[in-house]
């Protein structure tokens, strides 16, 4: 239904709210329906125009309503200059060898820690195009573009801070699922492989335990 497509838009919008990179995730609805609506081009474009219309619509109106909110306060001049200008101007700063050295510095921690969870999800981001479960209806692209875009959305300042691994969490998440249910698949449509659902559960669990583990 259309109207689906604006309350997608409304929650979508909310990101950028929240995080300013979330508004990556607003351009990755809106690339996804463009490029969906390009391959189904003999269907007509006109119901996607639409669609699209109704999520743009729907994701200017919370920035909409902060802004009314930040004008009747009379602050919406410094909710400008920290969010935008100032976050703009610090990005400048950063040359490319340094933002090299900040995603080194902070993502070695993680990698420590959760090493089992990253190793997975690499793996599962091969298995996405073998699954056979995700060759209908644009589930690849639709995954594909989401870690795209969630990648993106740590990167405009090029601090690379711990806490900017938060956005892209959904992501790896998503891909560490993806293997742990392809291993099922296999062992369900091949009976020699039976036991390799042993495996996924044991992957998950460890998984889990060395994350726990390494918190202490």
């Amino acid at each position: 239904k259309n109207k689906n497509f604006f309350v997608c838009g409304l929650l979508l919008g909310i990101a950028p709210l929240m995080k300013q990179q979330g508004i990556f995730f607003l351009i990755f609805g809106g690339l996804f329906l463009i490029i969906t609506s390009l391959i189904n081009r003999k269907s007509g474009f006109n119901p996607y125009v639409k669609r699209f219309i109704l999520l743009v619509m729907g994701g200017i109106v919370p920035f909409l309503i902060m802004v009314t909110i930040l004008k009747i306060y009379g602050v919406f001049d410094r909710f400008w200059f920290f969010t935008i200008d100032y976050a703009m101007e610090a990005g400048k700063q950063v040359q490319l060898n340094e933002a090299i050295r900040n995603i080194k510095s902070t993502f070695t921690p993680l990698w420590i820690c959760f090493y089992p969870i990253w190793i997975i999800a690499g793996l599962g981001l091969g298995a996405l195009f073998i699954h056979p479960k995700l060759k209908k209806d644009f589930r690849i692209l639709f995954i594909l573009l989401f870690f795209i875009f969630s990648f993106l959305s740590i990167c405009p300042s090029l601090y690379f801070s711990p806490h900017y691994y938060i956005t892209l969490l959904p992501a790896i998440a998503i891909l560490f699922s993806i293997l742990i249910d392809y291993i099922l698949e296999l062992s369900k449509f091949y009976k020699k492989l039976i036991k390799l659902k042993y495996v996924s559960y044991g992957l998950l669990i460890i998984a889990i335990i060395i994350g726990i583990i390494n918190q202490y």
